[in-house]
């Protein structure tokens, strides 16, 4: 193999390997992305280029040299060695990916993706596995995000583990002696305040069942602040509920 034809099977190769051409950026640029699929964008970004940075590993590209004599292929490997290309390098990630249609993403309205203060994917919380109303998952994932997205994962976790699921293990109860509800915008203070009743039902200390009250109103307080449309036009949140709790924090101050 002379010099020319090798240069041009390199280029061949690395131009199969380009930004330009993964599916997910040819529908950025063909504009057959949706609003919500954009919102991935610059994860799919950060994980095409920066954690995929490592040099080309040589082994790929004799790979794809593999119909070739071994005489050729001992060349090619010379003559990478002479490029600088490291027999250690990292394999790259292969992203020729055979699409029919868009990219298969995550439900973004359900799906809430939380990061580091870097921009890295710290946790993603699945609000369609929660078995809530398809409209409520919608809002409560909103608020959730919105709420949270400044807060420490030990907040995420309270609020998503205990908050979420005790309001809707309520709203399922709740259904045995009235009506289902299907989102937030139906949920008024007599509402909220059956909710406060039934957690204090449950045998839990009282700082429990405030921790999983205060959890759950900091999304709907977040709603009436950012989104008033999605909750009760005339929603008043209950103020110290569990006044037991607040006058043993005065006592200890």
């Amino acid at each position: 193999m002379d010099s020319t034809t090798f240069r041009t099977e390199v280029k061949h190769i690395v131009s199969e390997y380009e930004l330009s051409k993964h599916p997910y950026v040819e529908l950025v640029s063909q504009g057959k992305l949706s609003r919500e699929q954009l919102k991935g964008y610059p994860l799919q970004h950060y994980e095409m280029t920066v954690r995929d940075s490592a040099p080309v590993d040589n082994d790929d590209l004799l790979a794809d040299a593999g119909d070739r004599s071994d005489r050729d292929r001992g060349r090619t490997q010379r003559s990478l060695r002479g490029l600088g290309v490291s027999a250690k390098a990292r394999r790259r990630k292969d992203y020729r990916i055979a699409l029919s249609g868009p990219p298969s993403l995550p439900d973004s309205e359900l799906v809430v993706e939380l990061c580091d203060v870097r921009g890295a994917l710290v946790r993603r919380f699945d609000f369609g596995v929660l078995g809530a109303p398809p409209v409520m998952a919608r809002e409560l994932a909103l608020a959730f995000h919105g709420h949270l997205a400044d807060k420490s994962p030990a907040v995420w976790y309270a609020t998503f583990g205990s908050g979420i699921r005790y309001w809707l293990r309520f709203l399922s109860e709740r259904e045995g002696w009235a009506a289902r509800i299907e989102s937030l915008r139906e949920v008024d203070r007599a509402v909220l305040c059956e909710f406060i009743a039934w957690l204090e039902r449950l045998p839990h200390r009282i700082g429990t069942s405030y921790s999983r009250w205060s959890s759950f109103k900091q999304l709907l307080a977040w709603l009436q602040r950012h989104r008033p449309e999605l909750v009760h036009a005339e929603l008043e949140l209950p103020f110290n509920p569990f006044p037991a709790r607040t006058r043993r924090r005065s006592v200890l101050a």
